[in-house]
This record gives C-alpha cells, structure tokens and sequence, in this order.
C-alpha cells in the first residue's frame, strides 16, 4: 500500500544582500567582513545572472535536470 502526503514546503530565503569575492587574508590580518552590495545596487543582468546560477546550482545539488519549460 501506498499513500502520498502533501505538504507545504517554505520557500527559499531570498537575501538582501550579496558578498564580493575578495582574495584570502592572512589570520595576523584578523577576520574581516566580506563587503557587500544590496540588491537594488546590482544592475538587471548581474542580478539575473545571479539568479541563474542559483536555480543551476540547485538543481544540481539535488541531482535534477531542468524542466524543459525552465531551460
């Protein structure tokens, strides 16, 4: 016997903000925050670029393809 359960699932958090990829310190520097820009500061291709690689790497994390409709 089978029984399939439905469930709401919470989305994803969308963050305020993204971090800037800075070269590795040494620990005499001591720990810095990583400087970062709000989403309203990022323009439209960078941020759907963003977004791309986000949905890409989920899905791959997950181990599944696309949907056609997503690709």
């Amino acid at each position: 016997m089978k029984s399939h359960v439905v469930v709401e699932l919470i989305p994803f958090e969308v963050p305020d903000f993204v971090y800037i990829r800075m070269p590795v310190s040494t620990k005499k520097e001591g720990f810095k925050e990583l400087p970062k820009f709000y989403l309203p500061q990022i323009d439209e291709v960078d941020l759907f670029k963003l977004c791309e690689n986000f949905k890409d790497e989920v899905f791959k994390k997950a181990g599944k393809n696309l949907p056609p409709t997503a690709e």
